[in-house]
């Protein structure tokens, strides 16, 4: 699993009140992100680590880190599918997989 997670460079976002707003710039789908999603999402800009977002975020939600870690991972790869975001630092038109 690669641990390192980086936001796309074609997405743009901005929080407004609780909601995060996430803007896809070369398929124009805006998404909205609340809770958890939202969460994991701010995370990612302050540390890349998957494990260590893991860990706060289980430490914030007062939930076992091995089940916050399937509800992040599922988030994880909802947003890789999406191109969202990427992992390993690799752009997606250079990536391999991790």
């Amino acid at each position: 699993m690669c641990n390192s997670i980086f936001y796309a460079e074609n997405v743009s976002f901005t929080l407004l009140v609780n909601n995060m707003f996430v803007f896809d710039e070369i398929t124009n789908n805006t998404y909205l992100f609340k809770g958890l999603s939202r969460d994991f999402w701010l995370e990612v800009e302050r540390d890349n680590d998957f494990l260590s977002i893991v860990k706060k975020l289980s430490i914030k939600y007062d939930e076992d880190q091995k089940i916050m870690q399937q509800r992040v991972l599922r988030i994880k790869n909802n947003l890789v599918e999406k191109k969202l975001i990427s992992l390993g630092g690799y752009s997606y038109e250079s990536r391999h997989d991790c």
